[in-house]
This record gives structure tokens, sequence and C-alpha cells, in this order.
């Protein structure tokens, strides 16, 4: 077996959730909170280190993983997220960085191995859609992305445009749903558990 890649992963979870209504990050799914999920099927993907995006420890502090808060005070999505990614990364001596949201409860098992292959900067595909804050970068970028983000251009679609990032498209598997969809909603909450119920009865079955 290839030894594991040694890529730092963060998740971004510092989302202010408005039309969940509270942090979804903390929201229990089968069981555990939505975080755990996505913690679970990232774990065995990297020898490097885990951190979390969060705007404050928190709850956070259960997982005893590093919580990086966004180096930008305003509120400006994702790139916020990325950029700390970043800067993070570079700290530990790694030149790359893989960062994925906080509400995929079925990021692909060869998320990190896939866009290893490609080489950074690669984001995530499915579906024909492209899904620009799950990706790998390289720390060098850093002063690129400020650039771009002190330009007022808060878009990760611009951003992964702009720097000629390559798309790495991900197949629908089992339970059978777009492994980049994610949870924005209480309705989306409730069908990721219906999925996960019938995905868990038909394993065991």
């Amino acid at each position: 077996m290839a030894p594991l890649p040694h890529i730092p992963i963060c998740i971004l979870a510092g989302g202010q959730s408005r039309r969940f209504g509270e942090d979804k990050a903390l929201a229990e799914l089968a069981g555990k909170p939505l975080l755990e999920h996505v913690l679970e099927r990232v774990r065995g993907q990297t020898s490097g280190p885990i951190a979390i995006n969060a705007p404050s420890p928190g709850s956070f502090e259960r997982w005893g993983l590093p919580i990086i808060r966004d180096l930008l005070s305003d509120s400006i999505g994702p790139l916020a997220g990325i950029l700390t990614a970043m800067e993070w990364a570079s700290a530990n001596g790694a030149e790359q960085v893989v960062t994925l949201a906080v509400d995929l409860p079925f990021v692909p098992l060869d998320f990190v191995e896939k866009l290893n292959a490609q080489g950074a900067p690669t984001i995530a595909v499915s579906e024909d859609r492209w899904h620009p804050v799950n990706g790998l970068w390289r720390v060098d970028q850093y002063g690129a992305l400020r650039a771009q983000i002190d330009s007022r251009w808060h878009s990760a679609h611009s951003w992964a445009k702009r720097c000629k990032a390559a798309l790495v498209t991900f197949d629908t598997e089992a339970p059978h749903v777009d492994p980049f969809w994610n949870i924005n909603t209480r309705e989306d909450l409730a069908k990721a558990e219906e999925i996960l119920s019938g995905h868990q009865a038909g394993t065991a079955s």
C-alpha cells in the first residue's frame, strides 16, 4: 500500500449558517455532530495534521484539533478560510494544504488522493458543478489570494479561475448521492439522515 500523502487538511467551519439557524457543524446527524462525519471520512486520507477553521474554539475543543481563526475580520466568505488555511499550513512547514467545507457528510474517501495526483492548485467537480472551496492549494499562492481579496473579489469561483485551478471529477457512488452535496438547511439535514439510514440498512441486509 502506498504511503498516505503528508498534506495538512483544514476543515472550513467558519460560516455563519444563516439558512440553518445555528452552527450546522455541531448539528446532530445520525447520532453525532456533522463535523464528526467529515472527520471520519478524511482522517485516513493524510498523515498530515488536521485543523478546524472556526471563529472561536467554543465547542470545537472537544476534538483536540488546532482551531484557527480567520486572519481577516470581515465576513467575506470561504476565501478567508482558504487564506487562513494557507497561512496555517505554511507555519507548519507544509507546501500545500487541502481545504473542504464542514457540511459535506459524503465527502469522497479518495478526496485527498485524487487531488494530490492532479497537483495543486486543483478543485473538486461533481455532476458538472465546480466546488471551489474544496481543493488543494499551494501555500505560496497566499499573496495572490490576498491580493484578490483586497481588490474585493470575494468569489471562490473567480479565485479558482484566476489561479487556473485544475478540475478533478468525483463520481456519485453509494449511497447514490453527489459526494459534494452540502447541508444548508434543516430539510437538508433530514434528507441526509434518510440517506444514511437507508444506506446503513442496505449494508446490513
